[in-house]
């Protein structure tokens, strides 16, 4: 646990330090690139309001030939060319030709046609960053104007970023992997990346990413929200973001690092002392410049002051005019305003004379005027202040501005400085947001309240409650209508809620010029106003709505479950209160209410059941019991009511204590509503009545019934009364309902019948009489068992009384035509509420031809798939158990079951171990994971243990849940048997192979023996002879053949000692000495130098191990190897060098000859080549070590030799690799 809790301390400490270095950092590159963008306005200014060199430049375009007036010029200019980022600056005439310039002068072109489409008269113009071609660049123009001249020139700045302005962004002060800072704008519904990235080449102003993709820096800027957060970056990959809106330009500034490196650094944290460190330093360098750079500034400003009065005022004209995008103004201390822009103009509906005749005052809501000298007086002391002010159009509507101001001085007078942004609209969108956020908390509240309240009234009062908490609405109030035409409250809440008091709405079948509650309850639709005061349908209401401050209003429809309609109807203050997504969630809150009342009410009907089912139980259980949902009056001989009980009557407002005690032929009379007179009279006379009345919107049915006692006289009546207003309803629905499937079913491609009790057909669609070859004329006098071929009278009987006693049945039947032909037909018969049988058939002889094809072809491929060859089968896998679907016979044979009896079953019966088991179920997962076919010889050992199947798995769609998959197999036993019985015989070669090379260098030792001990003695006894000889002729004793002699001697003894040298020469190479006396890195260094002495060119042997002990063998045969690479390389290679260089890695040695000879190809090679390597192979197959030749034409060629540090002859692995 603690350990849990130190990490988690760290993470968020880390969390924490990047979230303040990456604000910090943000913060430094914010003001260090809004510093260069004053500074290249600054440099603008200076040379718009510079009379200087207004007046140079003037003579220039009065005389455009002139070189010492283009002089002048350009040293104006190229100062400011060579210390700043311009690609060049030039100066244009007003029909824009060029006069002059400095700098790069390959785009000359591009700038003539920009400055063509961009320039504008007395302004100073700052484009964006744009891209044309490959280049990146900005634009910036200064109109230049002498005094007393009409002529204007436009000096063009054309900015290239890659100077200093992306490397200022692209730099991040502190060591990062991942960190970078970003330049965005929003471009249409996407965002556009400016500057390049640091995980993708070639994206500066050409990528873009789409502006509603969630949580990513795009998102944040097309939304423009600002701020730290975490998210995504453009590679999709978890950062985090810091977003700040850059000033002068549409500008976002996104930092962002991954989140990965900032969570890898919990043991790293000394570096964060190390970026804060050069930080601070950064900020401080920064700080410095600033300060030179503005005091350079001031030293300009107030020579141009000097220079001429006037520019105070186009200085604030000017610098009005950059801001096009934002409504800016200057005002003195007064407030009195003294210059505006158009886009000023543009928001307030004045004019730019309007405007300078009003004070800040004027333009705002009372609650703002008041507070005009507080915010000049924080403007002063704050060095500037950003605050939200309502401001008034001309036409008196209300708007919302972002204001930051600040104070300047001029000529001695203090200026109000401010920018006014419109977020009105953005203020609205914030707004919408948390109130769709409050309907949604909302919706939840009265969700659990739903799941609480089990009371009707509580649960409508407590919503009503709940929806003005949480909805921030003024009133909520349920209603309902009476039986009267009255709308009755249930629940309100609200403090709007004196507006119901004495409040009477009465409905009407016209819905128009009626409130919104009245219109919902009408319309059975919901119904909002969002300007209820103004709104003609309330008018009648105007005084109480405005009293009650509701702005707009909604009315849902509810479905309480009762008689009457009912709605629930919410008020707000604010006017365009509701909008689509508001309404929809009203609606479902509605909808649940509906829902929550309908629980309630069947809980409270099916209580009130049970209630006054026990009265009737006690009352009269002889008679209620029998017929509920009736009203029931017992009357006596005088047609006195006894007792009345039931709840029809009560709708109509004549509940059951009106009746008890009173005559009933004079409360119940309906002789004006259909009822026959003397009803009552007639049923005391003995007789059963029952008649149907209508009593306003409603049907009952009345019973009379005479009561007697046991010996038969009267004792009184019964008067039953039934609602039976549904059922009618129902019965006439059901004869549209019939009337309507009458014509569909004329309208189907299946044939429809209907029969009555005798079999007859009563009717027949167009469809049947098309498929029977019936007419209308004659379907009627034929039996439908006349038609039916397919079953006996007995089987069609047993289906009749199935549908007869209410079961639908379903078949397939063979038919006849009264053509004679035969046909097939699935038919589903059912009894109608009219007592005949309906049948409805579709004509199946060809789908039944077609199953009947199909089925032979199924069998056709069955008896394939079990009496083929091979053995087949499907698995279903189900996590790491897979279990048989099919196995075809001879499988199942194989592994040593009855066919069949695997069907469903657990592969492990296949299989001898876990571990074989557990081999086949990682193939049917490789197989699912790549979705590729898997293959593999294996052993089964269910059929022996030196039986083999060569398998391919394939996953397959089949039916079910879970993976399945196929395989076939075949027996691959005696291929198998074979391929070890290769292997053997080739082992047996290597054997053999070994053993002659063993007897070849035993042979060499002996013949290099003989020769020393043989024949070197006895070329050592002839030179010692022929020395003797030489001595003896020297003394002169044989006269004059004595000096041809001795010269034809020492001839002979040169030959003897050539003689000597190359039969040391042949024991060398037999045997070396030196490899058995000083060891295999002094006889490799030998042959390197014999190579330099037979070739003249340069051979290198170069040793990196620690001179390890190897043994006799192995440095022999190293050696040999050696020794035929060399042989190669004199023989065939044309090389101009070879290096032989020895090393170790790990337990492994490896030997490298290379050359750089002309190489070769594997098909290149002759067969003293061929035999060469073999022989190389052969000497490492012996050391378990492996052999690799590596060549080409043109490119040389290098052997590498490796074998183990601890050889096992035993255990040989050779191998031998060739690569061209």
């Amino acid at each position: 646990m603690s350990e849990v809790l130190f990490y988690n301390y760290n993470k968020s400490a880390i969390k924490q330090d990047r979230y303040n270095e990456i604000s910090a950092i943000t913060s430094l590159k914010k003001q260090q690139i809004e510093k260069w963008l004053s500074e290249r306005w600054s440099d603008a200014f200076f040379f718009y309001y510079n009379p200087a060199f207004h007046r140079d430049a003037a003579r220039l375009g009065n005389n455009p030939g002139s070189a010492s007036a283009r002089q002048v010029v350009e040293a104006w200019l190229y100062p400011l060319y060579k210390n700043h980022p311009y690609r060049s600056i030039s100066l244009w005439d007003e029909r824009d030709n060029l006069l002059c310039m400095v700098g790069d002068s390959a785009s000359q072109s591009l700038l003539a046609e920009r400055i063509t489409s961009i320039a504008k008269p007395d302004t100073i113009y700052f484009s964006d960053l744009y891209l044309s071609g490959e280049t990146i660049a900005m634009d910036l123009i200064a109109t230049v104007r002498a005094y007393g001249e009409t002529r204007r020139l436009k000096l063009y700045f054309h900015v290239d970023p890659h100077k200093e302005l992306f490397p200022l962004i692209q730099t991040w002060p502190t060591p990062s992997k991942t960190a970078e800072t970003l330049l965005l704008a929003s471009e249409g519904d996407s965002v556009l990346y400016l500057n390049e990235l640091r995980h993708r080449k070639n994206t500066a102003l050409r990528f873009k990413l789409p502006g509603a993709d969630q949580y990513t820096a795009a998102y944040m800027v097309s939304e423009q929200a600002t701020g730290i957060a975490e998210g995504r970056d453009y590679r999709k990959i978890d950062a985090l973001l810091n977003v700040v809106k850059l000033s002068h330009k549409n500008w976002y500034l996104v930092s962002k690092v991954d989140l990965d490196e900032i969570y890898s650094a919990i043991d790293q944290s000394v570096f964060l002392i190390f970026g804060f460190t050069i930080l601070f330093i950064s900020i401080a360098g920064v700080s410095v410049y600033t300060f030179i750079s503005r005091t350079t500034i001031k030293q300009y400003r107030e020579l141009l002051i000097k220079e001429q009065e006037r520019a105070q005022a186009v200085q604030r004209y000017e610098t009005l005019t950059r801001f096009a995008n934002d409504a800016i103004l200057i005002a003195d201390e007064k407030a009195d305003i003294q210059e505006v822009n158009i886009k000023t103009q543009e928001l307030f509906g004045y004019t730019h004379e309007e405007l300078l005749t009003k004070n800040l005052r004027e333009l705002r809501t009372a609650q703002y005027a008041s507070q005009v000298e507080d915010h000049q007086r924080r403007a002063g002391l704050e060095g500037g202040v950003r605050t939200l002010v309502d401001y008034i159009r001309k036409d008196g509507t209300v708007w919302t501005g972002d204001v930051s101001s600040k104070t300047i001085e001029s000529g001695g007078k203090k200026y109000f400085f401010g920018i006014i942004r419109d977020i009105t609209q953005t203020l609205a969108d914030r707004r919408r947001i948390e109130k769709l956020n409050r309907f949604n908390i909302l919706l939840n509240e009265i969700n659990e309240l739903i799941i609480r309240i089990e009371n009707e009234d509580e649960l409508l009062k407590k919503t009503c409650a709940t929806a003005v908490k949480h909805g921030g609405f003024v009133l909520v109030w349920i209603g309902i209508k009476t039986k009267l035409g009255t709308i009755t409250p249930l629940a309100s809440a609200g403090e709007a809620e004196q507006f119901l008091a004495g409040l009477t709405l009465q409905t009407d079948d016209n819905s128009a010029g009626q409130s919104p509650a009245i219109r919902a309850l009408a319309t059975g639709q919901m119904v909002y106003i969002n300007n209820l005061p103004e709104d003609p349908s309330v008018m009648q209401w105007r005084e109480r709505i405005e009293a009650a401050g509701i702005g707009a209003a909604a009315a849902i429809p509810l479905d309480l479950h009762r008689e009457e309609p009912a709605f629930i109807s919410f008020s707000a203050r604010e006017k365009d209160f509701f909008y689509d997504e508001e309404l929809q969630l009203l609606e479902r809150i509605a909808l649940n209410i509906s829902f929550a009342v309908e629980k309630i009410h069947s809980i409270r009907m099916r209580e009130k059941a049970e209630k006054e089912s026990q009265i009737r139980k006690k009352n009269y259980e002889s008679v209620a019991a029998n017929i509920p949902g009736t009203d029931v009056y017992l009357f006596d001989l005088e047609l006195v009511i006894q007792l009345a009980d039931g709840a029809e009557m009560k709708k109509l407002g004549l509940g059951s204590e009106i009746y008890t005690g009173k005559r009933i032929d004079r409360l119940l009379s309906f002789n004006g509503n259909g009822l026959s007179a003397g009803f009552f009279s007639r049923v005391l006379q003995g007789e059963e009545l029952k008649e149907e009345i209508r009593i306003q919107q409603y049907i009952y049915s009345v019973s009379g019934i005479p009561l007697k006692n046991e010996d038969g006289s009267l004792r009184g009546g019964i008067a039953l009364i039934t609602d039976i207003t549904e059922s009618k309803r129902k019965e006439e629905a059901v004869r549209a309902s019939e009337e309507k499937h009458r014509n569909l079913i004329n309208q189907m491609p299946d044939a429809v019948m209907q029969i009555n009790g005798e079999g007859i057909i009563t009717y027949a669609s167009p469809a049947a009489l098309e498929l029977f070859v019936m007419t209308e004329e004659n379907y009627w006098t034929i039996s439908l068992a006349s038609l039916i071929t397919g079953s006996n009278e007995q089987e069609q009987e047993v289906i009749r009384g199935k549908v007869l006693s209410g079961t639908p049945v379903k078949g397939e039947e063979r038919f006849k035509k009264l053509n004679g032909e035969e046909f097939y037909a699935e038919f589903s018969a059912q009894l109608t509420s009219s007592g005949e049988i309906q049948i409805v058939m579709r004509d199946i002889t060809e789908r039944r031809k077609n199953e009947q094809l199909i089925w032979q072809r199924t069998q056709q491929l069955q008896a394939l798939f079990n009496t083929g060859r091979f053995y087949m089968g499907i698995v279903e896998l189900r996590g790491r158990e897979a279990f048989v679907l099919m196995l075809n016979d001879a499988f199942t044979r194989l592994a040593g079951f009855e066919p069949g009896s695997l069907n469903g079953q657990s592969t492990r019966l296949l299989t001898d171990s876990e571990e074989e088991y557990n081999g086949w179920i990682d193939l049917f997962e490789q197989c699912r994971k790549t979705s590729q076919p898997v293959s593999l010889d294996a052993p089964f050992f269910k059929a022996g243990k030196d039986f083999y199947l060569h398998a391919s798995i394939s996953q397959i769609e089949y039916p079910g849940e879970y993976d399945t998959f196929s395989f076939i197999s075949f027996n691959i036993s005696d291929r198998m048997r074979y391929e070890r019985q290769l292997l053997e015989k080739q082992d047996e070669l290597h054997k053999l192979a070994v053993h002659l090379q063993s007897t070849r260098e035993n042979e060499r030792i002996g013949i290099a023996r003989e020769m020393h001990d043989e024949l070197g003695q006895l070329l050592t006894a002839i030179k010692m002879n022929i020395a003797y000889l030489t001595r003896e002729f020297k003394k002169g004793k044989y006269g004059e053949v004595q000096d041809e002699v001795a010269t034809e001697l020492e001839v002979i003894s040169s030959t003897v000692d050539r003689s000597v040298k190359g039969v040391r020469r042949l024991i060398t190479q037999l045997r070396p000495e030196i490899l058995d006396n000083l060891g295999l890195y002094a006889a490799l260094e030998w042959l390197a130098d014999d190579f330099r002495q037979k070739t003249g060119k340069p051979a290198v042997f170069i040793n990196s191990t620690e001179s390890p002990e190897l043994s006799k063998d192995v440095s022999l045969a190293l050696f040999r190897i050696v020794q035929e690479c060399l042989t190669n390389v004199i023989k065939h290679a044309e090389a101009n060098s070879v290096s032989i260089t020895f090393t170790r890695r790990q337990e492994w040695f490896e030997l490298k000859i290379i050359d750089d000879g002309k190489g070769f190809t594997p098909q290149g090679r002759n067969a003293g080549m061929q035999f060469g390597l073999m022989g190389i192979e052969e000497r490492m197959y012996i050391f378990g070590g492996e052999v690799t030749v590596q060549s080409g034409p043109g490119r040389g060629t290098a052997v590498l030799v490796r074998f183990p540090e601890k050889t096992d002859s035993d255990n040989r692995t050779a191998g031998s690799n060739y690569r061209e």
